[in-house]
């Protein structure tokens, strides 16, 4: 729970930088690839081999007998059950425990490698992790989350402000992660993925999501 003191010694959240204005997109301009002999007679001659035809293959199209939509667990009850049980059928509690226990090692590494501590930090918990997601989802894209720790009447949210400290957020914005650093490919490497950061989460919903809808034809 946090009180004015607590907001008022807060610093303010990082701004990022607008950097469009000094980059140089004449740096990304594609060259054109230069055009071999043997590309122009590879090109020909499957134009050649191309022709039309009036004879065509069957086309069959085997009978759809999957009942469409929601595909619950038998031990689901649709009667008692809340919008949060709904929730946790596409994002596993699980899924929050791993994003804690990145979280926690990347904290550790980063201090490691400043070789300095961060008076500030406290080890995160899957229930932890749950508080700050949701926080995430009812701010939104806000530019600038700390009004909602305001004292204004106006902006601020009692809700949130009672939910967890701004002091708390702003430590779980500087070191959340939802990947395993150390198992992250090096840059450039055959291995490297661009989404490796968010990989985790979007195998984990593609997975929940099929399992729990069918789809229609």
């Amino acid at each position: 729970m946090t009180n004015s003191n607590d907001v008022d010694s807060d610093d303010s959240l990082s701004e990022r930088e607008d950097t469009d204005s000094s980059i140089n997109w004449s740096d990304f301009e594609l060259q054109p690839e230069s055009e071999s002999t043997d590309n122009e007679d590879n090109s020909e001659k499957n134009e050649v081999d191309r022709e039309w035809s009036s004879t065509f293959s069957p086309l069959q199209i085997n009978e759809f007998t999957q009942k469409p939509g929601p595909n619950l667990p038998a031990t689901f009850d649709v009667n008692l059950a809340q919008p949060l049980d709904y929730f946790y059928l596409l994002f596993h509690p699980t899924m929050f425990s791993d994003m804690a226990r990145h979280t926690n090692s990347y904290a550790a590494w980063q201090m490691q490698i400043k070789e300095q501590g961060d008076k500030r930090w406290e080890e995160t918990s899957e229930s932890d992790i749950k508080t700050f997601i949701g926080l995430l989802m009812m701010i939104g894209a806000s530019p600038e989350p700390r009004v909602f720790w305001s004292e204004e009447p106006m902006f601020g949210s009692p809700g949130i402000k009672r939910t967890m400290s701004l002091s708390r957020f702003k430590q779980l914005i500087k070191y959340f992660q939802a990947s395993d650093r150390n198992a992250q490919p090096l840059h450039g490497s055959d291995q490297y993925d661009w989404l490796y950061k968010i990989r985790p989460v979007l195998d984990h919903v593609s997975e929940t999501f099929q399992n729990c809808f069918n789809y229609v034809r």
